[in-house]
């Protein structure tokens, strides 16, 4: 047990920004029969969504003020250049920091040009973001004349692949991408966020097939989003019938797609290429910034692509650049610059440092490779700030690569234990890359002692010896302590809720099954609940008699009106004991992990 002279438990409060901190943001889907209708997000404009959950970015139109922004010597400096695919068209030029010292999260330029011009050197409106802290990836990639869509959404998602299997040798963050572009590029860059995971939408085999090509941000500026809609919404403006010509045979959008837009037969082409159409639950924070004033693709464009995100329940920014069309001096102005990069550090750079882990790894004894297949097991018996730590646990890591690792903390349930339950979750998350590491509860089968009454599941107790935990990893080496997740199931997932209400800014994502709310002394209290903002997955079976479905639900509508990233997956016919080590819940887990960046 852990022994205390006094106890050690920091609460956090606050209202700083659901977003910030985490790679997604929004109200997470809810699936499952018989679940009812997702949560009333009550949202009467774009504006008010993104200042919802991008607490601090200010909203409304945006007015450039005459400046150009300035730049800094890493920003002119000559790139690395690299190719990124075989063949042509796959070049790339890689701006980086020359301060800090790294990972740093990458933001990949993709050029406009009407998908028929351009190239990489076109990085002017992008290249600030190097004096930000950013990496700037600018990519060419093939033009219309060359092949049709979807090749050129093929050349980014290769990009974003070869940068994040490349990222230890480049210094970049693999949990941290963002796509950004305009025009054609803004196009491109909407459709790397809101067609992840679509068939037919990526070509594994131009290389690093087995890697992520995720962005965890998107920046549009002026980008088309739904092609069939452009001509009625450019002659709906007044621009005249000289610029509604995106339905003609040789526009730059017929061209792209390799029909006339304008004919029935093309429509499933014009449907495949528009951002639109892929707009869902599981797209990243965007930024989407339009000239009032374009009569090449018209606002409306952005206005519809924003409409799909917030219904989608997704987190989305969207602002008029005042007297700007498409392109111009307007869109190097300080001001829309610092727009840009402010929102990039809110998706992508943690509010929050996580709190430095308190061990003494002298006294962390580790039995057996953590590496193999079996795993190890350790002890720990140490004083921490006058708290008396005893305990013990399992260890797994991954038998390849030399790190940084992401990790998670994986707490059992009533009768298990850390050798059993939370070594069988550890064999699985092990081969996804992370480090796996699980203590003994009191609730545990092997428990010492006689248990006083409310020391099981989220107990004081129990949160002490989770946090502890997490930092443990530090004696483990090579861990990313910004990459931390937490799993459990039924009194562990009491746990992992409490864990998260208590230590909110030191996980970057959580998941469990069989968890919940309630008001007992076992369960995650609701006012802990409150106060998570660490991206939650919910997994509960509806034929759960253990551990009721009701209190999953009151957890999911907490974290709604909390307006932290969320989902819950109901699985019908599944029992308490049926659900914890589900193929399809770890499946679920995983791309959870990947969304909100503790998986590449």
């Amino acid at each position: 047990m852990v022994r205390r002279s006094r106890p050690k438990v920091s609460c956090w409060s606050g209202g700083v920004g659901v977003l910030l901190g985490f790679a997604g943001c929004g109200w997470g889907g809810v699936s499952g029969p018989g679940e009812g209708p997702p949560p009333d997000l009550s949202v009467s404009s774009v504006g008010e969504l993104a200042a919802a959950c991008l607490t601090g970015l200010p909203v409304g139109p945006l007015v450039p003020d005459g400046t150009t922004a300035p730049t800094c010597a890493d920003a002119t400096a000559a790139p690395l250049a690299l190719t990124y695919a075989s063949g042509s068209g796959h070049a790339l030029n890689l701006f980086r920091p020359s301060t800090g010292s790294g990972p740093f999260p990458t933001v990949v330029w993709i050029h406009g040009g009407g998908w028929r011009g351009g190239s990489l050197l076109d990085v002017n409106q992008a290249r600030r973001l190097v004096c930000r802290g950013y990496a700037v990836a600018s990519i060419d990639y093939r033009l219309s004349d060359a092949a049709v869509f979807p090749a050129q959404l093929h050349d980014v998602k290769a990009a974003v692949r070869f940068l994040r299997a490349n990222a230890s040798s480049y210094n970049l963050d693999s949990a941290r991408f963002a796509a950004f572009g305009s025009s054609a590029g803004g196009h491109l860059a909407a459709l790397a966020g809101t067609s992840q995971g679509v068939a037919g939408l990526e070509d594994p085999s131009q290389g690093n097939g087995g890697v992520s090509s995720a962005v965890q941000a998107v920046v549009d500026w002026y980008g088309p989003t739904d092609f069939a809609q452009m001509d009625a919404q450019l002659l709906a403006r007044g621009c005249g019938p000289g610029s509604a010509q995106h339905s003609q045979p040789d526009s730059p959008e017929s061209q792209l797609v390799g029909c006339t837009v304008g004919d029935e037969s093309c429509q499933d082409a014009v449907r495949r290429a528009s951002p639109i159409t892929h707009a869902g639950a599981g797209d990243p924070p965007m930024l989407l910034l339009h000239g009032d004033a374009d009569c090449t693709v018209p606002r409306e464009q952005s206005l519809a692509l924003a409409s799909a995100l917030t219904s989608a329940g997704r987190c989305v920014l969207r602002r008029d650049v005042v007297g700007a069309g498409h392109g111009g001096p307007e869109w190097v102005s300080t001001p829309v610059q610092d727009t840009v990069a402010n929102f990039l550090d809110a998706v992508l750079k943690p509010a929050v440092v996580p709190s430095a882990p308190q061990a003494v790894c002298s006294r962390f004894l580790v039995s057996g490779n953590p590496a193999s297949t079996t795993g190890a097991t350790w002890t720990y018996d140490s004083v921490d700030e006058g708290v008396h730590y005893v305990l013990k646990g399992v260890l797994f890591k991954p038998a390849t690569g030399t790190g940084p690792f992401p990790a998670v903390v994986i707490s059992h349930g009533k009768g298990g234990t850390a050798r059993g339950y939370s070594a069988n979750v550890a064999r699985t998350m092990v081969g996804w890359g992370l480090v796996a590491l699980g203590t003994t509860y009191t609730h545990a089968a092997d428990a010492e002692g006689t248990l006083p009454a409310g020391e099981e599941g989220a107990s004081e107790e129990n949160v002490l010896r989770a946090h502890k935990a997490r930092d443990l990893l530090s004696c483990v080496g090579s861990v990313d302590f910004n990459r931390v997740a937490a799993h459990g199931h039924s009194m562990g997932a009491f746990v992992t809720g409490q864990l998260l209400g208590t230590h909110p800014a030191d996980f970057r994502a959580a998941s469990h099954t069989a968890g919940g709310v309630s008001s007992g002394p076992h369960s995650t209290r609701p006012d802990a609940a409150g106060s998570i903002t660490t991206p939650y997955q919910l997994h509960h079976g509806d034929a759960d008699t253990v551990v009721p479905l009701a209190q999953d639900q009151t957890l999911n509508a907490i974290l709604a009106a909390s307006v932290t990233p969320h989902e819950l997956h109901v699985y019908a016919g599944f029992t308490h004991t049926q659900i914890p080590f589900d193929a399809t819940m770890l499946s679920r887990v995983r791309t959870w992990y990947r969304q909100h960046g503790v998986l590449p």
